[in-house]
């Protein structure tokens, strides 16, 4: 009788190397696209490449996560008929316009959990982002609405500045903050 955690390992193994394929298959099929300028092709053809590599699979997967634009792989999806049942979080190519522009550094990614394994987030349709170098540590409050929070970095970095003791000018630190929003 075979060791049931081996059997396990073995099970996982071969998940693993079915989502390997599925990932091959859609950053392979988009070699034929780099540099023809439009990224719409390069995504529907990463799509259909990797349902067809998870169809032939033996899972069945339910696609949970997927980017809100992909229509070729969208959320609620079901890919495959085997026995095995997953959830799969599925971005077919990250990077459609860099290799329609000829570039490298696009991925193919698949992950693949338990049924109910994601957690369930509300639908998001937009995302803030803000990025400050190191002297705005502990000036921004990600509470705050981004509007409020850019000329934060310049105030941190003017505050830090006059606080220097190497610094040839010396001011105060709210003068420092008035000095670099006025400029």
């Amino acid at each position: 009788m075979q060791d049931p955690s081996r059997s396990y390992v073995g099970a996982r193994r071969e998940l693993a190397l079915e989502l390997v394929h599925a990932t091959e298959a859609a950053a392979l099929v988009c070699a034929a696209f780099l540099g023809r300028g439009d990224p719409e092709p390069v995504s529907e053809a990463a799509g259909d490449a990797m349902r067809a590599a998870l169809e032939k699979s033996g899972l069945t997967g339910t696609v949970v996560l997927s980017p809100r634009h992909q229509t070729f792989l969208p959320a609620g999806t079901v890919i495959g008929g085997g026995d095995v049942r997953v959830d799969l979080g599925i971005h077919a190519i990250e990077g459609a316009s860099q290799v329609a522009r000829g570039h490298i550094n696009a991925a193919s990614i698949v992950v693949a959990v338990e049924p109910g394994g994601f957690a369930r987030l509300p639908d998001v349709t937009q995302i803030e982002r803000m990025v400050a170098g190191p002297e705005a540590r502990g000036a921004i409050d990600l509470d705050d609405p981004i509007a409020a929070s850019i000329p934060v970095p310049g105030r941190a970095a003017m505050t830090a500045l006059a606080k220097s003791p190497s610094s040839s000018v010396r001011m105060r630190a709210p003068e420092a903050a008035t000095a670099a929003m006025s400029s």
